[in-house]
C-alpha cells in the first residue's frame, strides 16, 4: 500500500497479511489524522476485499485522531466483523472514544484473531458472543 503523510508529517502505511486461519490482518503504522483518514479507509476496504474477518493492528500507530476512530467504526456499522489490536498510542483513545464498547479491542494479534473466531462459532451455534 502507498504511504500517506499526516499533517504532523509522519507517514501512514499498512501491510495486509492473511494468517493461517484465513483472518486478514491490516497492520497500520504511523499517524492517523483528518488529513489521511481516507487512506486508512482505503486500507480497511482493501483488507475486507481479501476476507470477511479483519484484525486492524494499531500497535505501531503513534497517533490516532478522532477522524481515524470514525473510520474504524465504519465497518462495524456496515455489518462487517473486525477486531482491533491496541498499542501504547491507541488504547486510551479507543477506550475514551467508546470504540472498545462496540468493537473488540485487544492487546495482541493472537487474541484479536481468537476473538473473531469465537464470534463466528457463537453465531454458527445460534448463541450470542457474550453468552460464551
Amino acid at each position: 500500500m502507498c504511504p500517506a503523510a499526516s499533517a504532523g508529517g509522519e507517514m501512514l502505511a499498512a501491510e495486509l497479511i492473511t494468517d493461517a486461519s484465513g483472518t486478514v490482518i491490516c497492520a497500520v503504522r504511523g499517524e492517523v489524522d483528518m488529513s489521511n483518514a481516507a487512506q486508512l479507509r482505503g486500507y480497511l476496504d482493501a483488507a475486507f476485499d481479501l476476507g470477511p474477518d479483519v484484525v486492524v493492528d494499531l500497535a505501531e500507530l503513534t497517533f490516532l485522531a478522532s477522524a481515524g476512530v470514525g473510520v474504524l467504526l465504519e465497518p462495524q456499522a456496515r455489518g462487517r466483523r473486525l477486531a482491533v489490536v491496541t498499542g501504547p498510542a491507541t488504547e486510551t483513545v479507543l477506550r475514551i472514544c467508546g470504540l472498545s464498547a462496540v468493537v473488540p479491542c485487544l492487546p495482541s494479534r493472537a487474541l484479536a484473531v481468537r476473538e473473531l473466531a469465537r464470534s463466528v462459532v457463537c453465531r454458527d451455534d445460534g448463541a450470542s458472543p457474550s453468552a460464551g
